[in-house]
C-alpha cells in the first residue's frame, strides 16, 4: 500500500539521518567522564553532575549520568546506543527523575503546563527505551500523589512529524477534583466527582488515534467500550462506543 511504502522510505531516511550524524565517530575509542559541583543554567542551580561513559566508533555506553540537585529536582540515567547497527538501536536506555515540584524542570526547558508548574509536587517519572530506532519499544510512568499514568508498548516514527504509539496505557486518580487542579485548573467541577481510573489498548497518532478495550471508572460510574479518533480530514471525526453503568450528571 501507499502508506506503508511511505512508512518504509520514512524509516529509510531516519536512519540515514542518524548514520550521517554519528559518522564523524567512526574509528574513535574513547572513555569519557564529566563532574561538577555546580552549572547555573536558566536561573537554576545545576549540582552534583556526573557523567561517565564510553565511546565505540558509533557506540554510545553512557554508564552513569546523575544529577544530585537541582532546585530539588534529582535525575539519573543509564544506558547505550548502537549506532553501528544496520539499524541503529536502543539498548536498555533508562531515565528517572524525581522532583519536589517541576518549577526547575519548567525553567531549565520552556515548558509550559496547564496549572503553574510549582502546582506538580513531589513529581517521580521512570523512562525506558530499547529497540531500533524505527521502532522501540517505551515504557513510561509519571505520578505524583495526586495522579498517576503508565504507558508501555512501541513508538513508529519516533523522530519524525508524527509519532504514534501502538501499546496500554493507564490512568488513574484517587479524587479526579484534586487532578483536574493540575489537567484543567480553569475548570471547577459543581461536585465531588470521586476517583478516575483509565485503562486501554491505544494504537495511532495525534491524528488518528483507537481506543479498544477502553474501561472507565468515575466515581461510581463504570463503563467500556471504544473510542476512535480521526483528526486527518478537514472535519475531525469521533466515535465513542461505551456499554454498561448509569451516569448521572
Amino acid at each position: 500500500s501507499s502508506n506503508g511504502s511511505t512508512a518504509a522510505a520514512s524509516q529509510q531516511d531516519m536512519v540515514k539521518v542518524i548514520k550521517d550524524a554519528l559518522a564523524p565517530l567512526d574509528g574513535l575509542a574513547a572513555n569519557y567522564r564529566l563532574a561538577a559541583d555546580e552549572i547555573i543554567s536558566s536561573g537554576v542551580s545545576v549540582r552534583g553532575i556526573a557523567i561517565d561513559g564510553s565511546i565505540s566508533g558509533a557506540n554510545i555506553t553512557l554508564n552513569n549520568f546523575a544529577v544530585a540537585d537541582a532546585a530539588g529536582l534529582s535525575a539519573s540515567a543509564k544506558g547505550a546506543f548502537n549506532g553501528a547497527a544496520s539499524v541503529p538501536a536502543f539498548d536498555n536506555l533508562s531515565v528517572r527523575v524525581t522532583a519536589k515540584t517541576l518549577e526547575p524542570l519548567a525553567k531549565l526547558t520552556g515548558m509550559t503546563l496547564p496549572a503553574p508548574a510549582s502546582s506538580y509536587k513531589s513529581v517521580q517519572a521512570n523512562v525506558g527505551l530499547n529497540g531500533p530506532i524505527t521502532g522501540p519499544t517505551v515504557d513510561i510512568d509519571v505520578a505524583n500523589p495526586l495522579l498517576q499514568m503508565a504507558l508501555d508498548g512501541v513508538v513508529s516514527e519516533m523522530l519524525g512529524g508524527n509519532p504514534g504509539l501502538d501499546g496500554k496505557i493507564a490512568l488513574q486518580a484517587s479524587s479526579l477534583n484534586r487532578a483536574l487542579e493540575l489537567l484543567a485548573p480553569t475548570y471547577i467541577p459543581s461536585g465531588n466527582i470521586g476517583r478516575l481510573a483509565v485503562s486501554g489498548d491505544v494504537k495511532g497518532n495525534a491524528q488518528n488515534v483507537a481506543l479498544d478495550g477502553l474501561k472507565l471508572i468515575l466515581g461510581a460510574f463504570e463503563t467500556s467500550g471504544n473510542v476512535r479518533f480521526d483528526g486527518s480530514q478537514a472535519q475531525p471525526k469521533l466515535s465513542v462506543a461505551l456499554s454498561g453503568g448509569k451516569l448521572v450528571v
